[in-house]
């Protein structure tokens, strides 16, 4: 079991073990925790959304030289940008309007609307950065997960 990078609890369904009772699809994986152990909280929920957003970008940012994250047939890995090539969406995508992109990392393709979402690679330093900014937005948030007004008040005033 990996320790989570954000805020999270022990799954009360498996007691932390991550298996729970048996069945022919996925084992004894316990489906309250997906075979974790723990849940994230609410705000370890958020901050998680958070970082996953800053490691995404729109496909017209995507630029030659970027690592991307490639789910090709095989197995899933980030790749290099080598090349892309901007065309109109209604030559793939039936009845949309705007420019498509095709973004050619070594062997594969990805073919991305404009406006959709791209998961990006990082250095490790980039990486460290990117969860201390998640775990700093998430002491700024309520139990529930929603920023607290002393934070918002804080951010208005400086």
């Amino acid at each position: 079991m990996t320790k989570p990078l954000f805020e999270h609890e022990i799954c009360t369904r498996c007691l932390g073990g991550g298996e729970y009772s048996y069945n022919a699809i996925d084992g004894t994986r316990c489906y309250g925790c997906l075979g974790l152990g723990y849940r994230l909280t609410a705000r370890g929920r958020a901050a998680q959304t958070y970082l996953n957003a800053m490691r995404k970008r729109p496909a017209e940012q995507v630029k030659v030289g970027d690592l991307i994250r490639y789910d090709g047939t095989r197995k899933r890995s980030f790749r290099t940008v080598t090349a892309i090539e901007a065309f109109p969406a209604c030559q793939t995508f039936v009845n949309e309007s705007g420019t498509a992109y095709r973004i050619v990392c070594g062997e594969g393709t990805v073919i991305a609307r404009e406006g959709q979402m791209i998961n990006m690679g990082f250095t490790g330093a980039e990486k460290a950065e990117q969860q201390a900014k998640a775990l700093s937005y998430q002491a700024t948030l309520t139990k529930a997960g929603k920023p607290s007004k002393k934070s918002t008040r804080a951010e208005e005033a400086a």
